[in-house]
This record gives structure tokens, C-alpha cells and sequence, in this order.
């Protein structure tokens, strides 16, 4: 090693001390304030058996149609079909990016290494809107003229930096609420919920509330990963981003998103067990097993509660990834390799979108002609992009 190589190591290694400093911290602030999340967590339990449901999952599986064990189980075929691979490839860029293996990973080394900074020269903060325009008059929407959609970019004070989505009437009043920072990060979190506000936008005002607003929150984020997945189309980064050679980009994007695809049926499969009945005991540990299992970043016991999110939403991620990728490669077969370039394609597109959510996930796959929604061909995409 080199006089240099071993400044840049001892370097790292300091940026590294202090993030899991910060990353402690933060930790015992949710310790602190995790006998509230309990609180809450067991009044929702509750409610659920007073509504004469025997348990929380009962629930949500009644509600939504679905049998959270054989998805979870289905998922599960995630992480076994993509380990050898996720592996392999996370070890490389580890030890590239912060010289250390997976062994020694932990979660605040995911939170700086999959937010990929190093690639942040690439979407500049004063292009986001204006690659939003263009992306979108390729498929015949102009972006000026939606009225219906109000653009909120002002920079106010306290503003929370993450692109968001807020449907406030379906399909008059949808506002798509950002502070452009810049960053691949950034253009993919506006990207994601450009999905879900074009959904809402062309959604039928003749629908009944229950198709606008309670429908299966599965296809608006399958919409939503549909346009969040461009910023790993190359055709599309030489066009819009001016990428000429991105494989190292995308390549390090796929890795990012594989890794959360796994975290999430980490997730499911940990809630499935978390609401079954009211013990906690031993679930911050069960938590921590299954997160440092499937992202091969030590996790710890004390996030049981705060990565958690209601009504089992990690179920509607995972069966959208799935049909993202099938509907993806339906445009691609029926529109051509650029199919965000094509005017038929919002031509399709805009008349999914005018059924709102009067379809499931599976309903609209379905009809569309693609068949039943399967984790075979995620596995399949993330195999071949990280070899």
C-alpha cells in the first residue's frame, strides 16, 4: 500500500467512525421513544379484535385478499435466487467504496453507501424539472397544462427535502410537493411520485371514492416504479442525463435497489409474525436477524418498531417491484426499447390510469394480458444486471 492509498484508508475509516457515532445516536433516541410505538402498535391490535377480526393480519389479509404467509413465503424466493449474486457484488463495492467485506457491513454503512453520492454530478438540481418535461412529452403529456397538478418547489424553511405525493381530490386536485437538492437520489424519489400523481391525474372523475382512494396500494406504486426505474434505463440516462457509458451507474443502482427490494421481504416476513398476537419479546431480535440476513448490513434490535409501517405496506412494495418489471418489458415488446419516447405508450398508459383503483395489482395484470404476478422475473432482472 501506498503512502496515499494509506491516507485515503485512515480517512475512510474516520468518516466511517463518525457516521456510526451519528447513527448510535439516533439509535437511542428511538430506544427512548419505543414504549410509545409499543403503545400504539397494541391499540391497534386491539382495535382489530373489537372489529371481531382475531388478529391484526387477519385483518389486512380479509381486507386486501391476500394470504401474507405464501407471500412472504413466494417472496422469500428473493433472497435465495438473488444471494449469491447480491453477495458477491456487495462485497466488491464495499470494499471499493469504504474497504471493508460484508462481513464487517452495518447499517450505517448502507445508509451512506446505497445513497451512491458519487454519481450525484450526473443529475444537477436545476434539471430535475425540466427532464421531468421532456420525459413526459415523450409519452404526448405536457406537463404546463396539467392543471389539475399543482408543482410545489418552493424552498420554505423546514420543507422536507424527499419528493411526496398528495392526492387531495382525485383526479382535480393531485400536488407533487419537492425541494430539488439534486442527486440521483433526489431525481429518483421525484421520479416515483411523478407515478403515482400522473395515476391520479388521469383517473376518472366518474369513478366512485372507493376506486380513487381505497384501492390497492400495489398498482399507484407500480406506476410509480414503472418512472422510478428510468434513472437505470441507459437509453433513457444518454438522452436525458447526457450518460454515454452508464453501466457502472446502473450496475450500482441495481445493487441499491436489490438491496431494498430484500430488506422489504425482510419486512414482510418479520411483520407477518410481529401482528399476529400482542408478544413482543424477542421481536427487536427477530428484526435485527432478518435484516442483517437478507441486506448483509448488521442491523440492530432497537429499529423493530420504527421501520415498521401500517396495514402491511411492504406486501403492496414487493407485488409492485414484481409487476413493474413485467409491465416494463410489456411496453418494451409493444412499444419498442424506448417506450418512454412514445406517444401510444401514454396512450396506453393514460387509459390504465383512467380506472383509478378499481382494479387490484393482479386484476390489472390480468387484463392487460400479462398474466399472474410473479417474483421469477425480479429475480431474473437483478441476476442479469449484477453479474
Amino acid at each position: 500500500m501506498t503512502f496515499q492509498e494509506a491516507t485515503v484508508a485512515i480517512m475512510k475509516e474516520r468518516v466511517r467512525k463518525t457516521r456510526q457515532e451519528i447513527y448510535r445516536r439516533r439509535l437511542a433516541v428511538i430506544e427512548q421513544s419505543n414504549g410509545l410505538r409499543a403503545e400504539r402498535l397494541l391499540k391497534l391490535h386491539d382495535a382489530a379484535r373489537r372489529l371481531e377480526y382475531s388478529s391484526y393480519a387477519d385483518l389486512f389479509e380479509q381486507l386486501r385478499q391476500l394470504d401474507y404467509s405464501a407471500l412472504a413465503a413466494n417472496a422469500a424466493t428473493i433472497l435465495s435466487g438473488t444471494e449469491a449474486t447480491y453477495v458477491t457484488r456487495l462485497n466488491h463495492q464495499l470494499r471499493l467504496a469504504l474497504l471493508i467485506g460484508v462481513g464487517e457491513a452495518q447499517r450505517s454503512d448502507a445508509i451512506y453507501f446505497l445513497h451512491l453520492t458519487s454519481f450525484d454530478k450526473f443529475f444537477p438540481q436545476d434539471r430535475m424539472l425540466q427532464i421531468y418535461r421532456g420525459t413526459m412529452a415523450g409519452l404526448g403529456i405536457t406537463v404546463d397544462a396539467q392543471k389539475n397538478i399543482s408543482i410545489d418547489t418552493e424552498p420554505r424553511p423546514r420543507k422536507n427535502p424527499r419528493a411526496f405525493c398528495v392526492p387531495i381530490s382525485i383526479p382535480e386536485d393531485i400536488r407533487l410537493v419537492i425541494r430539488p437538492t439534486g442527486g440521483q437520489s433526489d431525481y429518483q424519489a421525484f421520479l416515483h411520485e411523478s407515478g403515482h400523481a400522473q395515476h391520479y391525474a388521469w383517473a376518472s372523475p366518474d369513478l366512485q371514492p372507493e376506486f380513487k382512494y381505497t384501492g390497492d396500494s400495489a398498482l399507484t406504486e407500480t406506476y410509480a416504479f414503472l418512472f422510478n426505474h428510468l434513472i437505470s434505463d441507459r437509453n433513457w440516462l444518454a438522452a436525458f442525463a447526457g450518460i454515454k457509458n452508464s453501466s457502472e451507474f446502473t450496475r450500482s443502482v441495481m445493487l441499491a435497489r436489490l438491496a431494498a427490494v430484500r430488506r422489504y421481504v425482510a419486512k414482510l416476513i418479520y411483520e407477518r409474525q410481529l401482528h399476529l398476537d400482542d408478544d413482543l419479546a424477542g421481536a427487536g431480535e427477530l428484526f435485527a436477524d432478518l435484516q442483517t440476513h437478507a441486506t448483509s448490513f448488521k442491523s440492530d434490535p432497537s429499529d423493530f418498531l420504527s421501520d415498521l409501517d401500517d396495514s402491511f405496506y411492504s406486501a403492496s412494495y414487493l407485488r409492485a417491484w414484481a409487476f413493474e418489471v413485467s409491465l416494463r418489458e410489456y411496453l418494451k415488446t409493444r412499444f419498442g426499447s424506448q417506450w418512454w419516447a412514445s406517444r401510444r405508450t401514454g396512450d396506453f398508459l393514460k387509459e390504465m390510469w383512467e380506472t383509478g383503483d378499481r382494479y387490484s395489482a393482479d386484476e390489472m395484470a390480468a387484463q392487460i394480458g400479462i398474466g399472474p404476478i410473479g417474483f421469477g422475473p425480479l429475480i431474473d432482472e437483478f441476476n442479469a444486471a449484477l453479474r
